[in-house]
């Protein structure tokens, strides 16, 4: 019974960000461009398959945003996305959104500031859940309705040498916290064949267990975060660089994440984040600039809490400058997810997007 309560409220609590991406610490502040304004779209496709559970999931994310120069030091964005997860054998169709805004502050040559926060909005979904109870006269299934909202915020620092040599360096520190909230129940929605009567007969045990199932559970997980990096820029046109990141709980979450497990088929692989709860996470990238575009590359290693798994994400991404003006940006990511039973998940997803100065 706990097993199958925990697996509904998690499917929405490690999938709350809906943004489509792995989140990560803020990027290397730029310089300031020619043009004060920018817009950028773009668009992501994706797709996880449940190795175990033999089950497939899809979603598309549109977002755009905007950045904003006032000044040559301080830089402003704001972005909104909206993931749509298409409906799947054991979840109904639903729509998520994500409001984003960061700043970044240079406080000198070598110096800068930068602090982000986001905010997701109430989402629900119906999961039907198939339950076997002990005393019930036959196998059933449930609809549960879950909802989630998240908030997160983040503040760190960079140091950079911010030369014209052949090898400069940048440190960045940053610090994160997230909240989940989670509501779970029958949501007042009938289930067909899963009444008390009809499945546990005059078993008082199998009557109280449905009943606590059905009933309505809310729930929230705090998730702390501290990172460091360093880059290496060798010869002004390709970067080298290495993200450590430590996860921290403010609540057990390893019961949730390992019933979440169970399911496979919910939204949080399928955005690109892990499912189950860090422990912690190591990032290796690699940059390098031609005329007038550029590729780099990824590959993140991150063990789960309790030694309950691993995940291994790597990915690809190329940016050119079709004009003086606009941007084009396309890359490809893969998310392995391997529990103590072996591989779990395997999501795959790409994004294409535009970017527009003026």
């Amino acid at each position: 019974m706990h097993t199958t309560k925990c697996a509904a409220l998690a499917v929405l609590l490690w999938g709350s960000f809906a943004s489509g991406e792995t989140p990560a610490p803020a990027p290397a502040p730029e310089a300031p461009p020619s043009h004060p304004y920018s817009v950028r779209e773009d668009s992501t496709f994706g797709r996880t398959d449940g190795l175990q559970s033999k089950t497939s999931s899809y979603f598309l994310a549109q977002r755009v945003g905007a950045g904003f120069h006032p000044t040559d030091a301080l830089l402003l964005g704001l972005d909104l996305r909206g993931t749509r997860y298409f409906e799947t054998s054991s979840r109904s169709a639903f729509t998520a959104w994500l409001v984003s805004a960061n700043a970044t502050y240079e406080l000198s040559d070598h110096f800068a500031l930068f602090a982000s926060g986001t905010f997701s909005p109430r989402s629900q979904t119906w999961l039907t859940i198939p339950l076997t109870l002990s005393g019930a006269s036959s196998p059933t299934s449930v609809k549960l309705s879950s909802t989630s909202s998240s908030y997160s915020g983040e503040l760190g620092t960079e140091w950079g040498t911010n030369g014209d040599s052949n090898y400069e360096t940048v440190v960045e520190a940053s610090t994160g916290l997230l909240a989940y909230n989670v509501t779970e129940g029958s949501g007042g929605k009938r289930n067909a064949g899963a009444s008390l009567g009809s499945v546990c007969g005059s078993d008082l045990a199998c009557r109280a267990e449905l009943a606590s199932i059905l009933g309505r559970e809310d729930q929230q997980t705090y998730q702390g975060r501290l990172s460091l990096g360093v880059t290496e820029t060798l010869h002004q046109d390709t970067d080298l660089g290495l993200m450590a990141s430590y996860y921290a709980y403010a609540t057990s979450v390893t019961q949730q994440g390992q019933a979440r497990a169970l399911l496979l088929d919910g939204p949080s692989a399928a955005d690109g984040l892990p499912i189950l709860p860090l422990h912690w996470a190591v990032q290796p990238s690699l940059l390098h600039r031609f005329n007038g575009w550029s590729v780099s590359a990824y590959g993140q290693y991150a063990p789960y809490i309790d030694a309950a798994g691993h995940a291994i994400s790597y990915g690809v991404r190329g940016d050119a400058s079709l004009t003086k003006t606009l941007k084009l940006r396309a890359s490809a990511n893969q998310l392995l997810d391997y529990t103590t039973d072996g591989l779990a998940t395997r999501s795959t997803w790409a994004t294409l997007g535009l970017r527009l100065s003026f």
